[in-house]
């Protein structure tokens, strides 16, 4: 298991193996790296390339790509510019049937005529990474990806989608999703999780699931603020097919629709949400216990601060996981 580096000064004709000799490019990293490998990509100037994954890593020895500022380790950002020149930042060139198993961290993917992230493959982990101002379309999107996590990144004004999963399952956690052309996520027809997520501002809706033939989306501890009804819904699973649909602890708030389900039926489960201002609150869905129905009372909703302010139905609501009643 090697250690690489890169920098906007290296050279790709160096070792790589230190930041004197670091290489000039991701894409030479890609091109370089097995199993295991760890390269630092340290954010002293645009990477103004397209970064394309060659290589794959297993479950047990992932490959990791990490930006940093000044010393290794420090959460610095690198940053992937397309110049409204490049159609992607980083993509694959590996099969689509792969599980190739990269961790990116630190990264910011702007500025792409297209997607940002193009991702054929399977298996991604993306940590505090930003995708923004990426495509000319609404078919363009701030990353295309099959079977990823995402742990507290940002995915905002996308001409798309913020997210377009392809293949699931997905996990989000701590994420934003805002100001994107589109939906803040697009599922397709796959599993999902989002945890502590925030979702405003966004086009089309906060979350689509186009038609969700049996999959099992689950909306816990979000916020999805529909500013003034721009957002047509806030949570939407489609309308053809039966699928599985948890909210819990959310506030869905100021949307065309708050909820909108799958046909109707019981493969529902909705307690203690806030579902305020929207046009219509459910369609095929409802609350089964705990709903709130006054304003949220943000922190600071112009400056998209979405902790309870003074005075917020919001504090002390909901249930802790260990205390819900009733199952």
């Amino acid at each position: 298991m090697a250690t690489y580096y890169v920098s906007t000064t290296g050279s790709d004709g160096a070792a790589g193996t230190s930041e004197g000799a670091a290489w000039a490019t991701i894409d030479k990293a890609m091109n370089t790296v097995v199993a295991g490998d760890k390269v630092w990509i340290k954010g002293n100037g645009n990477y103004n390339e397209t970064a394309t994954i060659d290589t794959t890593g297993t479950v047990a020895s992932p490959i990791a790509f990490e930006g940093y500022s000044s010393v290794t380790g420090d959460n610095g950002m690198a940053t992937i510019n397309g110049q409204a020149t490049r159609a992607n930042g980083i993509t694959n060139t590996t099969s689509a049937a792969a599980s190739i198993f990269y961790i990116f961290k630190n990264f910011r993917i702007t500025n792409h005529t297209q997607v940002g992230v193009l991702l054929s493959s399977l298996h991604f982990h993306f940590k505090r990474c930003k995708f923004d101002t990426n495509g000319t379309t609404t078919s363009h999107h701030g990353i295309t990806v099959k079977t990823a996590t995402f742990e507290s990144c940002d995915f905002m004004d996308n001409a798309g989608h913020g997210l377009s999963l392809t293949t699931g399952p997905l996990v989000c956690v701590g994420c934003r999703f805002y100001r994107n052309g589109s939906d803040g996520v697009a599922l397709g027809s796959n599993d999902a999780v989002f945890f502590g997520c925030e979702f405003f501002s966004n086009n089309t809706n906060g979350i689509s699931g186009g038609s969700l033939s049996g999959s099992l989306v689950v909306v816990i501890n979000c916020t999805i603020d529909g500013d003034s009804q721009d957002t047509v819904k806030g949570i939407s699973c489609g309308t053809s097919v039966e699928s599985f649909l948890v909210v819990l602890n959310s506030v869905i708030y100021d949307c065309g629709t708050g909820i909108v389900a799958d046909m109707p039926g019981d493969n529902k489960i909705s307690r203690n949400n806030l579902v305020n201002g929207n046009g219509t609150a459910y369609t095929n869905f409802s609350t089964l216990t705990g709903e709130i129905t006054s304003a949220p009372a943000f922190n600071s909703e112009s400056t998209n601060d979405y902790r309870p302010g003074t005075g917020s139905p919001l504090k002390n609501a909901g249930y802790d996981a260990n205390t819900i009643e009733g199952f």
